[in-house]
């Protein structure tokens, strides 16, 4: 266990909890998902590298649970961080969890700074429209 450190955890439901954790031996961060944790009968779900970017003791997660903003999408986290310009999505359709990735022209990132630059995020919110 002296490979990982937790770096957050995430109430998605009274049955469902993920961890985010930073793997030392292979330099990434990662999210597990346990499911069935109501009736301890556990099924546990690896997800790579959400946050992308590089590990940074200095940086901030960014962790938002869309169950919590409305109840239209229950089982969907977005992930930020300080060090990455692009956002994570993790999400289950069919009961089943796997990390979301969208075509180039449906990438979520933080917009350009006004010279065209990278912006890095210090917070995010999100709202439904």
């Amino acid at each position: 266990m002296e490979n990982f450190k937790i770096i957050f955890i995430v109430l998605q439901s009274d049955d469902v909890i993920s961890a985010l954790y930073f793997n030392k031996e292979e330099s990434i961060i990662s999210t597990c998902i346990f499911i069935g944790v109501k009736n301890n009968n556990i099924k546990i779900i690896k997800c790579e590298d959400p946050c992308y970017g590089d590990y940074d003791k200095e940086q901030c997660i960014l962790v938002n649970n869309l169950s919590q903003i409305s109840k239209n999408y229950p089982s969907i986290l977005c992930f930020g961080n300080t060090t990455s310009p692009d956002i994570g999505i993790i999400g289950e359709k069919n009961s089943e969890w796997s990390n979301w990735t969208f075509p180039d022209n449906y990438q979520v990132s933080v917009p350009l700074g006004a010279n065209d630059e990278d912006c890095y995020p210090y917070g995010n919110l999100i709202s439904e429209v």
